[in-house]
């Protein structure tokens, strides 16, 4: 029986996933080396807090407010979420919670994205995900969000131990998160 060396299989996974992602429209390619050369792909590994979040110039959080229930006020409202990256992949989780008519009210999104970094430019895909919302502790349906084909592209700043994501408008500076 022939035993493959370590190297082969890591080189026909790679390729495997390189032909698989061929069939997805734009240019794909993926390398095993690609993902590990990059040192801003290694700096990005761990679980990052968002310690900033702006969308136009405002904070996230006012945005949320005003179009999460648009028939409500939102009182002492508390934004928080983390990117956690391993490897090829992102976990994005959200927790907005505050005050509608004295009752507690808690949003929650968590989403999973495969990423990978050209440059300073990231491209994402959104792969799994949900959100639901609770209001006065009871529990309203849990939604899956639909995955989108389309990429998202984004710009990718490194500043010390911070990141800045910029998308548009949507910009979010995340600090690593020091267990």
């Amino acid at each position: 029986m022939k035993t493959k060396r370590p190297e082969s299989l890591v080189e026909g996974i790679a390729s495997r996933i390189s032909e698989s992602l061929a069939a997805a429209p734009g240019e794909s390619r993926y390398t095993y080396t690609s993902m590990r050369s990059d040192p801003l792909v290694a700096d990005l590994s761990g679980i990052w807090n968002v310690v900033s979040h702006e969308i136009g110039g405002a904070p996230y959080e006012r945005i949320f407010a005003r179009t999460a229930l648009r028939e409500e006020t939102l009182e002492d409202v508390d934004y928080s979420a983390t990117y956690e990256f391993t490897g090829s992949s992102c976990v994005k989780r959200v927790r907005v919670s505050a005050l509608v008519r004295g009752m507690p009210y808690e949003y929650r999104l968590g989403v999973t994205l495969s990423w990978r970094l050209s440059g300073n430019r990231m491209t994402a895909h959104p792969l799994s995900g949900y959100q639901y919302v609770t209001l006065d502790g009871t529990v309203y349906p849990v939604s899956e969000l639909e995955t989108s084909r389309a990429p998202l592209h984004i710009d990718v700043t490194a500043d010390g131990e911070r990141i800045v994501l910029r998308d548009g408008d949507d910009v979010k500076t995340l600090q690593r998160r020091r267990e």
